[in-house]
Parts: C-alpha cells; sequence; structure tokens
C-alpha cells in the first residue's frame, strides 16, 4: 500500500489486518524518524514487507538518517532519494551505509 497507508496508526492497522504484502513507509508523513523505525519494526514483525521511502525532493541529510535507520531496521527495500535519478541517491546511501559500517568494524577492533 502506498496512498492509503500514510500515519504510524495505519502501517499498524494494515499489518495487523493482514492487508497488505508491502507497505511504503514515507519518512517525511510520520512526523518524526523515532516513528519511522517504530513502523519498520512493527510492520517487520508482523510480516508484512516495508519500502522506507518518502519523497525525492528530501535533502542529502534526511538520505543519510534514512540509510542509518534502514541498516538498524532493515526493512525490505529503500527509496533511493534525493531526486528522481538513480545514480546520486543510490551513491548517498551506499556510501553513508559503507562509512557506518566502517567505523562499527574499527570500533570492534579497538
Amino acid at each position: 500500500v502506498d496512498e492509503w497507508c500514510n500515519t504510524l496508526d495505519d502501517i499498524k492497522a494494515f499489518a495487523d489486518a493482514g492487508a497488505a504484502d508491502y507497505a511504503q513507509i514515507k519518512t517525511p508523513d510520520l512526523g518524526g524518524i523515532n516513528n519511522t523505525i517504530e513502523a519498520v519494526l512493527y510492520a517487520r514483525a508482523k510480516g508484512m514487507g516495508c519500502c522506507l521511502g518518502g519523497s525525492g525532493n528530501e535533502t542529502d541529510q534526511s538520505a543519510r538518517i534514512t540509510a542509518q535507520i534502514g541498516l538498524a531496521t532493515r526493512p525490505s527495500f529503500l527509496l533511493s532519494k534525493p531526486g528522481f535519478g538513480g545514480d546520486e541517491a543510490l551513491m548517498i546511501q551506499i556510501n553513508e551505509m559503507l562509512r557506518t559500517l566502517a567505523l562499527i568494524e574499527a570500533r570492534a577492533r579497538a
């Protein structure tokens, strides 16, 4: 579901009812990253797939935060953002994830 499932309560209701295989979790619509995180974890716990998404007009900072949330919560998919192309948005997310994983590895070795 996409346009019919916009709030944390909507996502929970669809997941509880088994009404969808996947939901797009739109980070700007949920009011805070705490709700975004809860939505992904709730959907996964209920067996509903999810796309951690948002909007193509978000910023690179938003994309990096979403990449961090994706690493922590493991949604089914991540929307590439910002922009409506693919390359730049995908590289922002991949670079952020690789940077984070390298920091985790370095701290584990220290």
